[in-house]
């Protein structure tokens, strides 16, 4: 029978420990991912009312088990303080705590119209931090009735006299029917920003019920 060379054994079996290391090396151990962010239940939501909004997220990963022992959040200005990990808005710190839904911001009191970017990471069961989640963001509305500087849009104040309209906006013709679509175009001139559109279903000056009430039926 013939026999290996030891010095020849030897080399086989540095080859074949170093091929395995080699084809090891690709692997990653897979890490718990922060996704789906949420502010108040919505995705990027924009001129919410709320001060201390409540912030959400999910986590997703491949190992069986996994769960959340602590976060942070970080909560910016400006996208760019936000890459650079500045919360200039809130930084929370490491926060021992499992909970991933209605988290609420408690950094700096937020103003009207305050553009608002943040980002999560965890620490897995092991006590790993994650990466960072993909930045998701929210802004606030007016807060104030002082913030309001709009004016309602309407016909001129010499025509709403004539038809003795208040000023309450523009209207559609009346139709016969309730369901029937009705458009109503306005050409302002030049770009404005509309923070806010109001809908009336009827003309409050208008004297007269177009649609009568159905007989009861006792």
């Amino acid at each position: 029978m013939n026999r290996l060379h030891p010095q020849l054994l030897s080399t086989l079996l540095l080859a074949g420990v170093g091929f395995l290391t080699m084809a090891g090396a690709g692997k990653t151990e897979n890490r718990v991912q922060v996704t789906k962010l949420r502010c108040e239940y919505l995705i990027n939501p924009l001129g919410i009312d709320v001060t201390c909004p409540r912030l959400s997220w999910i986590l997703a990963g491949d190992r069986r088990g996994e769960k959340q022992t602590a976060f942070q959040i970080l909560v910016s200005s400006s996208r760019k303080n936000l890459a650079d990990g500045n919360g200039d808005l809130w930084d929370s710190g490491k926060i021992d705590n499992d909970n991933s839904i209605q988290v609420i911001y408690r950094g700096k009191p937020l103003t009207s119209m305050t553009p608002c970017y943040w980002k999560v990471r965890i620490w897995d069961t092991k006590g790993n931090p994650s990466p960072w989640s993909e930045p998701a963001m929210w802004s606030m509305g007016l807060l104030h009735p002082s913030d309001w500087k709009a004016e309602w849009i309407g016909p001129e104040s010499e025509d709403r006299e004539k038809i003795g309209q208040v000023n309450n906006g523009f209207h559609s013709q009346w139709e016969d029917s309730p369901d029937q679509t009705k458009w109503l175009a306005i050409d302002l001139g030049k770009s404005y920003r509309i923070t806010k559109i109001k809908l009336f279903p009827a003309r409050p000056f208008e004297p007269v019920q177009r649609f009568s009430r159905p007989p009861d039926p006792r």
